[in-house]
């Protein structure tokens, strides 16, 4: 695809005046002393929506940077041509930069990059490996390996990698890095594949729907940027053999919806009457970026509520209280209300605390405390998922799967301490706080799936570390 389509299909945004925020991992090319991009992404909107960190340069070592910028709206589209030519030239990045960020297709050729993706729609579901809350249009390349660009690389790898635990920044290491960022959840290794991608995000998500008990549906939809809100309607279509009467198309603009207003993004609220099941479908411009099917409630909440626990105060008195066995017994049951398969393991064996699968190759390892870390439990959450991953490789005979691993904890992320947060990054663990946990609760009674509690408590964790524990 051109670059041309890319522009085709964003045009929605530089309607509106969007800038680019760059967000990029460089090397150091040997021996030309260039600064080559690693991955990089490259994501457009106004400037009061996106993310400009002071200073530009986030880590800065001598064979690895990661810079994080925005260029302003009248250079966006020139900026992301030439980088699309290979180069994103120092004039237009921030002085600190200091330099001109070099993008080639492979280690061989100085062969400006091949774009072999897009522009593709990426779901709401996708584009949170951007570190956003909606759909996208985004448009791809390919990039390096580190193979020819860092003499020694192995080597170099290790040295960086004990760099980066030592910088100011909130991340720690490889993979704190690429989850900080939103530069997907994949590891740096030699043959890791960079890529530069554009985004072009729609701003624009259904953030609730859920049956009420008195059979209306509740939906809210958000926006960062409400210029857009007159080119999106909500369709709402029931799935048994729905009646033309009972489809409806409804503008975001109607005069039906209950506006709220509040940085950082204007909400609309809804209740109308409908069957379950129900299926909405966000369109923009007549296109269908994001769909969600809503029931008649969560019928696994419903279950529970209707033995003898209706408002969930049972259930939040073991997660919130001071019994360990209790709160692990809350946490199964709580991922088992969220649709996960969940198992509490029980007793004092060598194992975790909480098994829970959210999908046949996507599992979750838990371990619970209640207020002091002890690392032995991280040391175990960690080699139990590694030895669970070698064997399900071994039985299938390729990757067979990813297990997660979580360390459950119910007090308020403000109350971690700094050491804690360190050593959950280092086992590459996702700390799950008593934000999270209500959160969740929240999610189960949605009837959210799997997939989308794992997603949003993982955004929600990363959000909160820049807020409790600030660069310096």
């Amino acid at each position: 695809m051109s670059l041309g389509d890319f522009f085709e299909h964003a045009q929605f945004l530089f309607d509106v005046g969007c800038a680019a925020q760059i967000t990029s991992v460089c090397v150091r090319s040997m021996p030309e002393k260039q600064w080559v991009s690693f991955t990089t992404k490259i994501v457009l909107a106004p400037e009061a929506v996106l993310r400009d960190d002071a200073p530009s340069v986030l880590v800065d070592l001598p064979t690895f940077r990661v810079v994080r910028s925005v260029v302003a709206a009248g250079d966006a589209k020139t900026f992301l041509t030439e980088v699309a030519n290979g180069i994103a030239l120092r004039a237009r990045l921030p002085r600190d930069v200091g330099h001109d960020i070099r993008f080639v297709n492979d280690n061989n050729t100085d062969a400006a990059p091949q774009f072999y993706e897009g522009p593709e729609l990426y779901t709401r579901l996708q584009a949170r490996d951007f570190g956003l809350p909606c759909a996208a249009w985004v448009h791809a390349a390919g990039g390096p390996t580190l193979g020819n660009y860092l003499p020694g690389a192995d080597l170099a790898l290790k040295r960086i990698d004990r760099q980066l635990a030592a910088q100011r920044t909130p991340f720690i290491g490889f993979k704190g890095l690429s989850r900080d960022l939103g530069l997907r959840a994949r590891g740096f290794t030699r043959d890791y594949t960079g890529s530069v991608e554009f985004v072009a995000p729609f701003w624009t998500w259904i953030d609730a729907a859920s049956a009420t008990p008195a059979g209306e549906l509740a939906v809210g939809v958000s926006s960062q940027i409400d210029a857009l809100a007159a080119r999106v309607t909500l369709a709402v279509d029931p799935v048994e053999m729905p009646r033309m009467a009972e489809k409806r198309l409804l503008p975001l603009t109607a005069g039906e919806w209950k506006v709220e207003t509040s940085a950082p993004a204007t909400r609309r609220l809804l209740r109308l009457m409908t069957r379950a099941p129900t299926v909405l479908s966000l369109n923009f411009d007549g296109e269908s970026i994001q769909q969600e099917r809503v029931g008649a409630g969560n019928l696994r909440v419903l279950a529970h509520q209707y033995n003898d626990d209706l408002d969930l105060e049972m259930l939040r008195k073991k997660l919130f209280g001071e019994n360990s066995d209790l709160f692990e017994e809350g946490v199964a049951q709580l991922l088992h209300l969220c649709g996960f398969a969940a198992e509490h393991i029980a007793g004092k064996r060598e194992a975790v605390d909480v098994v829970a699968f959210a999908a046949t190759d996507d599992v979750l390892f838990v371990e619970c405390t209640l207020r002091e870390l002890d690392m032995k439990k991280l040391d175990k959450l960690a080699a139990r998922a590694r030895s669970f991953e070698d064997m399900m490789e071994r039985r299938v005979g390729e990757e067979g799967g990813h297990v997660r691993r979580a360390l459950f904890m119910p007090v308020r992320r403000k109350a971690v301490a700094a050491a804690t947060l360190e050593a959950v990054e280092q086992h590459g663990v996702m700390l799950v706080c008593k934000e999270e946990i209500e959160l969740i609760i929240e999610m189960a009674l949605r009837g959210e799936p799997p997939t989308m509690v794992l997603s949003e408590i993982s955004l929600a964790g990363r959000e909160r570390i820049f807020e409790t524990h600030p660069k310096e």
